[in-house]
């Protein structure tokens, strides 16, 4: 599934306090700013900006832009009653349905069972990764007449908003291939702020396994997020945090071999040639078959998990997360204990070969010479 172009392409941002909202009790789903050079218009239509090569979106260049990039804007005022119910409902089954899935990934068990994966739902119902909120259609029959002609008009570019009720937003605009995306929002006028949001398209939540697939396929990048992994936006960077996802979250796992399931998932990303349209990476597929040189093509094609560079088994796993999350801030060594007991007598012996994970464990000891302190060698 895409980051972001799934997401990071399209940055969100909250509302400035004094900025232009719209107001109408009937409507939770607030605001989609309207104003030509808004911030948030101008992240909102980032996933489109880089064809369009603009360093800013402002009022000389938004509406004339807005035909080539074929994006909508829509206004609460222009939903109706009726949808907008529907939406709100069908959000919350979609919600439901991604509780119902990470769920399952939680207790799946067994042999070959991938553990990223179970500790991937663990981490979803501890609160430890962002919950996914849905990303749902507007039906076109309902809107004016001329939106449902300009929707028309649009063919398969057709609109998808970003529906997020904690936040009390409204239409945010969205691609439309994604099957689930991650969103980092900067909070405006707050240094260093950020909030993730995951989403997930109704259409994917109808599909429980793949439903499942693009949880912990988003959770990979939430969790490459938050360790600063691989988040520049040059193509070999933005291709690498995929090809990790797709690796880590086991997908083409029944693919034997690590070159063919390399292959496999490089096919997936950037086409099998320059017209293959069956990918939702277009532009790195666009970059692999066109400007990028021999020598970066190569490097492309010799990616593999054991040198992509990114992030570390431990950054994976349930446990560890814990420890060196809200058991380093708070907590116990008695409570740390049970924890670091959780894991396999293989995985202690890694965390403790591994010298900057074993500071990073011996400095949430809170007294020296208890049962933790002696456990990790503090």
């Amino acid at each position: 599934m895409r980051d972001r172009e799934r997401n990071n392409g399209c940055t969100l941002c909250r509302v400035p306090t004094g900025g232009h909202r719209y107001a109408a009790p009937t409507h939770p789903l607030l605001t989609l700013q309207r104003l030509a050079g808004n911030q948030a218009v101008l992240e909102l239509l980032g996933v489109q900006r880089h064809a369009l090569k603009l360093d800013e979106l402002t009022d000389e260049n938004i509406e004339q832009d807005l035909q080539v990039q074929r994006v909508a804007l829509a206004t609460p005022a222009e939903v109706p009653q009726a949808e907008h119910n529907r939406l709100l409902a069908r959000g919350a089954d979609i919600t439901r349905r991604a509780q119902a899935a990470y769920n399952e990934l939680a207790g799946t068990r067994g042999g070959g069972t991938n553990k990223a994966v179970r500790h991937v739902g663990k981490a979803f119902q501890r609160g430890m990764l962002v919950e996914p909120s849905p990303i749902v259609e507007v039906d076109h029959t309902g809107l004016p007449l001329p939106r449902q002609q300009e929707r028309l008009a649009q063919g398969a570019d057709f609109r998808w908003f970003w529906w997020n009720k904690p936040e009390g937003e409204d239409y945010v605009i969205d691609h439309r291939q994604w099957g689930g995306g991650l969103a980092t929002r900067l909070q405006v006028g707050v240094a260093g702020a950020q909030i993730l949001g995951l989403g997930i398209r109704d259409i994917a939540a109808n599909d429980r396994p793949l439903l499942k697939r693009i949880l912990v396929h988003e959770a990979v990048h939430q969790m490459q997020w938050e360790q600063g992994v691989q988040q520049d936006e040059e193509m070999e960077t933005r291709y690498r945090r995929e090809f990790e996802a797709y690796w880590v979250s086991g997908e083409f796992g029944r693919v034997r071999g690590a070159d063919r399931r390399a292959e496999r998932i490089r096919t997936h990303i950037v086409g099998a040639n320059a017209h293959d349209a069956n990918t939702v990476y277009p532009e790195i597929r666009d970059w692999y078959h066109g400007p990028a040189t021999p020598a970066e093509r190569a490097t492309i094609d010799g990616i593999r998990i054991g040198n992509v560079g990114g992030l570390a088994w431990w950054q994976t796993n349930i446990h560890m997360k814990r420890l060196l999350g809200e058991l380093a801030a708070g907590g116990d060594d008695a409570t740390r204990l049970r924890e670091w007991r959780k894991l396999s007598r293989s995985e202690k012996r890694r965390a403790l070969a591994d010298p900057a994970l074993a500071h990073r464990l011996r400095n949430t000891v809170s007294v020296y010479g208890s049962a933790f302190s002696r456990a990790v060698g503090a």
